[in-house]
Parts: structure tokens; C-alpha cells; sequence
């Protein structure tokens, strides 16, 4: 089910290169503190994601927003099927410039003018719902990243950070984990964006 929902968003991009949106690919690496790890008595295993993004900005500030719906799928390490979950969700991450707020250029980070630490670090958090089977968890990300120009219309960014999530599968109390990740966006509206 997992690569027919990537497939499925690949496809939709694909099809649609002309609409003003970036596709985001996530890799996620989480560690898990607290009692899931007492639960299953070893490490949580490997965690991947993949998402569309719309991006938009507010104009004259350097505050961007990425909505974002993506399938999520967790593997524990040596797991079993029973230990394997596919799920999906929303959220909303937010990146603040705070060394570049006063930017008004509508433009990708190396397109600027300045100094590139100035240009790509930013403070992010991400709220959102993650639809897991028979529950709803609410998630809440924050931490700190940095934009790395990979050509025009390509952007690698890495991020450091924290997470909280309400509830988890087969466990009622919530949790918290260090969040290390990876998005590459690609700008399919090249024409419009480079002004």
C-alpha cells in the first residue's frame, strides 16, 4: 500500500508539472525516548515518509509555509508483519528565516544576495494530525534547518529537531523523539518563480 500511495503522488506531479507546487520527498530518521521504548525493549527501527507541499510565503518576510499530506511507514527493527504500520497525515510546516526576516525577494535562497548562512537558516515547526488505524494523533515538530541550493529549481534541506506525538500505535500515552530529516523540493514552476 505504501508504493501505491507514492506512486499515486509521483503520478499527480507528474501529470501536473504547470500548477505552482513543490514536490516534497522526506527521509526521517527518529529515535524515540520514553515509555515505547520500555514497551518494545528495543530500538524503534527505521521510519520513512514521502509528501506534496504547496509552498507559499508572505511577502516582504522571510516566513514560509508548506502544507503538506504525505503516507508515512514505520518498520521496528526486527520486526515482524505485525510490526510494521502504514499510515498517512497532514501538517503544516512553517520556516523562519530569522537571520534573513526583512528578505522581500520571491525567490529561492541562492538566488540572493549575501552571505549563504544568513540566506538558509532557518527555525521550523511543524503542527499536524497523523491518521493511524483507529486513532487520530495529534504531532507537534520544531527544531532548526538549513536550505542548500542544489542547481535552480532544486533544494536540499537538512533539519535537526524534536518531536511530540499525542498517542501511538498500540500504545495510548504520548511520546517524544529527536527528529533528523532530509526534504528535497523540486520547483516545478520555474517560469513563475524566478521573476
Amino acid at each position: 500500500m505504501y508504493r501505491k500511495i507514492c506512486i499515486l503522488l509521483l503520478a499527480l506531479v507528474g501529470f501536473y508539472p504547470l500548477v505552482r507546487a513543490q514536490l516534497g520527498v522526506n527521509l526521517h530518521a527518529n529515535w524515540w525516548s520514553g515509555s515505547i521504548e520500555q514497551e518494545f525493549a528495543r530500538s524503534h527501527g527505521s521510519e520513512q515518509a514521502v509528501g506534496l507541499s504547496y509552498w507559499f510565503r508572505l511577502k516582504k518576510r522571510r516566513l514560509e509555509m508548506h502544507p503538506e499530506v504525505y503516507a508515512y511507514r514505520s518498520v521496528a527493527t526486527g520486526s515482524t508483519a505485525g510490526d510494521r504500520s502504514v499510515h498517512g497525515g497532514i501538517r503544516v510546516p512553517v520556516q523562519a528565516y530569522f537571520l534573513d526576516w526583512e528578505s522581500d525577494c520571491m525567490c529561492p535562497t541562492f538566488s540572493k544576495q549575501g552571505l549563504w548562512l544568513k540566506k538558509g537558516l532557518f527555525a521550523w515547526g511543524a503542527p499536524g494530525l497523523q491518521f493511524q488505524p483507529a486513532k487520530l494523533a495529534g504531532t507537534m515538530e520544531g527544531g532548526i534547518g538549513f536550505d542548500i541550493g542544489a542547481g535552480n529549481i532544486l533544494t536540499i534541506v537538512p533539519m535537526l529537531g524534536y518531536g511530540y506525538q499525542t498517542s501511538q500505535i498500540q500504545l495510548a500515552n504520548p511520546a517524544g523523539y529527536l527528529v533528523t530529516q532530509v526534504r528535497f523540493f523540486i520547483r516545478w514552476d520555474k517560469e513563475n518563480f524566478f521573476r
